[in-house]
């Protein structure tokens, strides 16, 4: 059996992400260890669709892939401030809207409901981060660099991670940083 690409246009692949986003909601509705440890729906949604498009390519089934050509269709310019000379990725606007998910799915009632061992953390967090913010613009002054590379090294990498980076990458890129 051969393996078939499927060549998804930018809504159809916005579809399947809502279809993974409502998925992920109902089983994290259901299934009690997921609300317990907090996985945000938007991850468990994602998770799976990506375990399952993952083994229909590696069994050789089936392939998605995104339609390449979308910088200068309606998407790019509905959902991004994208210009033909200053084509942004397709993902970036994904990346957004999965890290905007993950970040709604925290409310004041699921920390209060959490307790002081979830608010000490949210404490140690949120202080920790800060740390890391002086210390790397700090020791990349001190070594010669751009204080940027401080930050981009720092918390918006190790606290955010990689999605977190590339989304602060413009801004970064703003500062002077090369």
């Amino acid at each position: 059996m051969g393996e078939t690409t499927l060549v998804l246009s930018a809504p159809a692949y916005l579809a399947a992400g809502v279809f993974a986003l409502l998925l992920g909601d109902q089983l994290t509705r259901r299934i009690a260890v997921l609300r317990e440890l907090c996985i945000p729906r938007p991850v468990t949604g994602g998770l799976l669709f990506a375990c399952f498009t993952w083994l229909l390519t590696r069994a050789g089934i089936l392939e998605l892939q995104l339609d390449g050509d979308l910088h200068g269709k309606i998407w790019s310019a509905v959902f991004t401030a994208v210009t033909p000379d200053k084509p942004l990725q397709i993902d970036q606007p994904f990346l957004i809207a999965f890290f905007t998910c993950v970040g709604l799915s925290c409310s004041a009632a699921a920390i209060r409901e959490g307790g002081r061992l979830v608010t000490a953390l949210l404490v140690a967090a949120s202080l920790l981060a800060s740390l890391q913010a002086v210390l790397g613009v700090a020791v990349a002054v001190a070594w010669g660099h751009h204080p940027s590379l401080g930050l981009a090294c720092g918390p918006v990498s190790m606290t955010g991670g990689h999605g977190t980076t590339a989304g602060f990458a413009a801004l970064l890129e703003s500062t002077g940083f090369p």
